[in-house]
């Protein structure tokens, strides 16, 4: 008898890959190594869950594909998390889409914040610890990482810091602006569906301002 087939009831199950198969492979035929660390490189591996990109980056991008947490969706970057809030559907109305009446629907991510770590960039994201309803993303290099933990239908991400480096929190898309005529009066930028409670370290905050510039403000415990 095969030492890889193991019996269960009147079937069986094969315990190692047969001669001339490949296991799991990425878009190109790289080997799907799973990006896991912590207590998660100690369990067992869900793959196919709704943040399994993290664990499984499948077009080998330096991002996750989105994550729909409901009702916050999120992606994981190089340099950290973006955060979005999308209540509507948007459609498309394309002539030649395989669509009924040439229109498609989409629930498209769309960032609105993104939480980092001065510093950090072009780090890799693993899973350092999952249950049944979150999931906990880890940043590390060699100035500090980074931990976010979210879950299927928590409105709200949990981070944590390690080494010297000030949280960044950087707003990506320009938000609506008021103002009033008087030229002395201010600006007031908003951006809704999205708070935060910042209670620890250094935090600074990147506001997009006119043709790309940036305001920035930091603010201390």
């Amino acid at each position: 008898m095969d030492m890889g087939v193991r019996g269960i009831g009147a079937g069986s199950i094969s315990t190692t890959i047969p001669d001339g198969a490949a296991g799991p492979e990425l878009y190109g035929g790289a080997a799907a190594t799973p990006q896991v660390s912590g207590d998660a490189a100690h369990a067992p591996v869900p793959t196919n869950d709704w943040w399994s990109s993290l664990v499984f980056n499948y077009f080998n991008s330096p991002t996750s594909a989105p994550l729909y947490a409901d009702p916050i969706a999120l992606r994981a970057d190089g340099a950290g998390l973006q955060i979005g809030y999308q209540n509507s559907v948007r459609y498309i109305d394309a002539p030649g889409l395989q669509v009924v009446d040439n229109i498609k629907y989409e629930h498209s991510f769309a960032p609105g914040l993104h939480v980092g770590v001065e510093g950090l960039s072009g780090a890799g994201v693993t899973v350092s610890d999952y249950g049944d309803w979150t999931v906990t993303a880890d940043w590390q290099d060699a100035g500090g990482g980074l931990r976010a933990t979210f879950g299927h239908g928590l409105p709200f991400v949990y981070f944590s810091l390690n080494g010297d480096g000030a949280a960044v929190i950087d707003v990506m898309e320009a938000p609506p602006i008021s103002r009033v005529d008087n030229p002395t009066q201010p600006l007031v930028y908003e951006i809704g569906g999205l708070s935060g409670t910042f209670n620890d370290s250094i935090t600074r905050f990147k506001l997009p301002v006119d043709s790309g510039t940036q305001a920035t403000r930091t603010r201390r415990p």
